[in-house]
């Protein structure tokens, strides 16, 4: 009796750990972005989609990774802070597996919302760079040469962070 009082808890456990890391983001319906004051209201949001972007494999929640891209990318696109710089080379990394690029700008932008005194463009490229790694390595996606590079040299992150960011 114990034993099946104890499995169902673990299963209980499980379920709802399972629950809350997929669902603590949902992607904002019909944001009004027309002010500076907009914007900074969805940075929480951006923050959020960014976790969720970086924590979901490819080729999983499909529909919501689609809403959540096209969220992230309007926010981009007209946010007064943050400003992304996308190199011919960076975007080299994301040929076969566009979606990563999203996962990059929605993880640059995210550190540049939590260190607003602190980040450098280098530091956001770098968390940028990071976020797509763990997501490509949760993912099933088509090879890209140089992230399968990064995969087995994390090391050296500062080099390819430098090499994106030269054309």
């Amino acid at each position: 009796m114990k034993k099946s009082v104890y499995i169902m808890f673990l299963l209980a456990s499980y379920a709802t750990l399972s629950f809350s890391q997929t669902d603590y983001f949902t992607v904002p319906k019909s944001p009004i972005l027309t002010s500076p004051e907009d914007y900074k209201s969805y940075e929480p949001d951006v923050v959020n989609a960014a976790k969720w972007l970086e924590e979901t494999p490819l080729e999983t929640n499909i529909e919501k990774r689609k809403e959540a891209n096209a969220f992230v990318l309007q926010w981009v696109t007209g946010s007064p802070t943050v400003s992304i710089t996308v190199t011919n080379k960076l975007l080299s990394y994301f040929e076969k597996n566009p979606d990563l690029l999203i996962v990059f700008m929605a993880s640059f932008s995210r550190n540049v919302i939590e260190n607003p005194s602190t980040f450098t463009n280098n530091s956001a490229t770098k968390a940028g760079l990071l976020s797509v790694l763990a997501c490509y390595e949760k993912s099933k996606p088509k090879k890209e040469a140089v992230l399968e590079k990064l995969k087995k040299d994390k090391a050296n992150i500062d080099k390819y962070v430098t090499e994106a960011l030269t054309e």
